[in-house]
């Protein structure tokens, strides 16, 4: 019986959602071109250059994001993962991960936020590996570990922010998640590091 790619499927998934969110914003940059193009010139009327530029870049924005997620809808729907370690190969990070999923031993599935959509970003534990999809796949062997600590910050422009801060032997890797929700983001947290730090669940 073969194997299901476990972690390839992740990827593909992450790299959907990824898509979807570009799609959908797309529109909303074009929207903002618009205004800027009519209120604009009744805010600052001695400065016509500074409309035409704003509305450029709002724009071009847009397009590029249009054009990017097609790209990654349509065409390159593989995605990939970036490993944080170097004492474990691609490969074989790649492998042990389908390996204990298809054993059933994902230890935890969450969410950064309590409301599950494909484009949000998520922690998948197994006993080797904890695999974050953000933008991008991230994968840290759950040996390396040391701690993980949660930070809440205001953000002016997005709201309450939640950053997951992973550490590690070498470094601190941060999960930042804008309009999260402070009593969920501490469930998360402490559930990860109850499965990780106890060492009680981590393959040698």
């Amino acid at each position: 019986m073969k194997q299901t790619d476990f972690l390839g499927q992740v990827m593909r998934e992450n790299s959907k959602g990824n898509a979807k969110s570009m799609l959908k914003s797309a529109p909303i940059l074009w929207l903002l071109a618009v205004l800027t193009f009519f209120i604009v010139p009744t805010v600052i009327p001695t400065m016509p250059l500074i409309t035409v530029a704003m509305t450029l870049i709002f724009l071009v924005l847009g397009v590029v994001l249009l054009i990017v997620g097609l790209f990654r809808l349509l065409i390159f729907k593989g995605g990939s993962f970036v490993l944080r370690s170097d004492n474990v190969t691609r490969e074989d990070a790649h492998r042990i991960i389908n390996e204990e999923a298809a054993q059933g031993s994902i230890l935890l599935e969450e969410y950064f936020r309590p409301t599950s959509q494909s484009s949000s970003p998520k922690f998948i534990l197994t006993p080797s590996f904890l695999l974050v999809t953000t933008g991008k796949a991230e994968v840290i062997p759950t040996s390396e570990i040391t701690d993980i600590n949660l930070e809440f910050k205001n953000d002016k422009t997005f709201g309450r922010e939640v950053i997951y801060q992973v550490k590690t032997s070498r470094k601190t890797h941060p999960f930042k998640c804008f309009q999260a929700d402070k009593m969920h983001g501490a469930r998360v947290a402490n559930e990860l590091k109850n499965h990780i730090l106890t060492r009680d669940n981590i393959s040698s």
